[in-house]
């Protein structure tokens, strides 16, 4: 569950959220040309594409892949709160390179963090990843309307802000208790 928590669906949540909802919404209150607005949204599938099979090569143990996650989330955490600091349009773009590394590095990684856990000996691997999907679907559909809620309520920088805080809050948790083992005391 941590993993889904901290790593799956905060990923889901910007990916979805900043790109697909936050930047047509957030660029055109400021003006920017529906041309410009595709390019940004496009730079996420540039860095995605290119970025993407590179990383997934160095990823050889859940180790490495424990450590790409982590770096994953303040990527992406910090690509929203890059945003919250500089609300122009060169930060934005910013903000969805950082989305894109983001992915890059967390999207295959999730999956061998989750296929090593000795909880997924019990549930066989095809359950795992299908809790994995489930939990990423989530966020997916979490994201857009997290962001709508949080821009009805304040501004858009400081709903990204909060997300991107957030996500980085989360990270750190990851990071901090993922790999502790549970110890049981004998009855």
């Amino acid at each position: 569950m941590l993993v889904l928590i901290c790593c799956v669906i905060p990923l889901a949540i910007c990916q979805v959220g900043l790109v697909a909802y936050a930047a047509p919404v957030c660029l055109k209150a400021m003006q920017v040309s529906q041309a410009n607005i595709g390019r940004a949204i496009m730079l996420f599938g540039l860095t995605l594409v290119y970025v993407g099979p590179w990383v997934s090569r160095y990823i050889n143990g859940p180790a490495r892949a424990r450590q790409f996650l982590v770096i994953s989330g303040i990527l992406g955490g910090g690509g929203l709160l890059v945003f919250f600091q500089r609300p122009d349009f060169p930060g934005f773009m910013v903000a969805v390179v950082l989305a894109g590394l983001a992915c890059s590095f967390g999207l295959s990684a999730q999956t061998v963090v989750v296929q090593s856990l000795p909880v997924v000996q019990d549930l066989g691997s095809g359950i795992a990843v299908s809790m994995e999907r489930v939990a990423s679907k989530l966020g997916q559909m979490l994201g857009p309307l997290m962001m709508g809620a949080l821009f009805a309520n304040m501004s858009i920088e400081a709903g990204l802000g909060l997300i991107g805080a957030c996500f980085v809050a989360l990270t750190v948790v990851f990071a901090l208790f993922h790999g502790v083992q549970r110890t049981t005391r004998p009855a």
